[in-house]
């Protein structure tokens, strides 16, 4: 595995282990639109981040886009479809 691949995945679990007390593995209940929905408003506070030049937060954030990304691609492999898209 490449060198950044492993310290992004390590930052990917600090920042989940971060919030394991207040949510844990409850993202495994939520719906695949429910998660979308939490990684557009991740966007947000990233592109925030960004705006402010806060590289702290930024890196942060970063991790949290891809913890959600994570979570909508461990729902499609466990057979997620997308009859029912919202803007259908």
């Amino acid at each position: 595995m490449r060198a950044e691949v492993r310290d992004f995945a390590n930052h990917m679990e600090n920042r989940l282990v971060m919030h394991d007390n207040e949510k844990g593995d409850d993202w495994k209940e939520c719906s695949f639109w429910r998660l979308k929905l939490f990684l557009d408003l991740s966007l947000g506070k990233l592109f925030l981040c960004i705006f402010e030049k806060d590289r702290i937060k930024t890196a942060e954030q970063c991790g949290d886009v891809a913890n959600f990304l994570m979570m909508m691609q461990c729902k499609l492999r466990q057979g997620f479809k997308f009859e029912g898209y919202p803007e259908n």
